[in-house]
């Protein structure tokens, strides 16, 4: 599997992150609205064009109370996620986040596949589908220096709803 994760970019690692993020969330019917616009925040990744926007996405993080990065996660967000997996929730979390933040101010790949499969491990526990990582080449290793190139917005819906 890390051989896989070694050929796709630093955007297709995230929305991999994403994907398995989301469908754990589903898997543990964990439905919050901070829960839903973390998800929708992580998604953002594959429609930055230019720096400013990568900033903004970036710091966006702080502000997501679901995320638990930073800042503990609220009360009410919380209630939300059964006791017994909140500790396992917040691992998740900071792992999909930690699969593009380790590049974000150096050139981390390893640290992207490391995160990449710790969440992986995670979800895999409970026999949650993986995506089809082939379908996440689109995003070239070769743009960015490993960042990967944008995917256009159908390839973007098809990686979060068909693979």
């Amino acid at each position: 599997m890390s051989k896989q994760i070694d050929e796709l970019s630093v955007i297709a690692r995230q929305c991999i992150a994403a994907v398995c993020f989301e469908r754990y969330c589903e898997h543990h019917d964990l439905k919050h609205p901070d829960i839903r616009a973390f998800i929708d925040h992580i998604w953002r990744v594959g429609a930055i064009e230019n720096p400013d926007q990568f900033v903004e996405w970036e710091q966006g993080f702080q502000g997501l109370s679901a995320s638990g990065w930073g800042d503990p996660i609220p009360q009410d967000v919380l209630d939300a996620i059964p006791s017994a997996i909140r500790q396992e929730y917040q691992k998740l979390a900071e792992s999909v986040i930690e699969t593009s933040a380790t590049t974000w101010y150096g050139s981390d790949m390893k640290g992207t596949r490391e995160y990449l499969l710790k969440v992986i491990r995670i979800v895999s526990a409970y026999g949650i589908e993986l995506p089809n990582f082939g379908l996440f080449k689109h995003s070239s290793l070769e743009f960015h220096g490993g960042w990967g190139n944008n995917p256009p917005p159908d390839v973007l819906y098809a990686w979060r709803y068909d693979s």
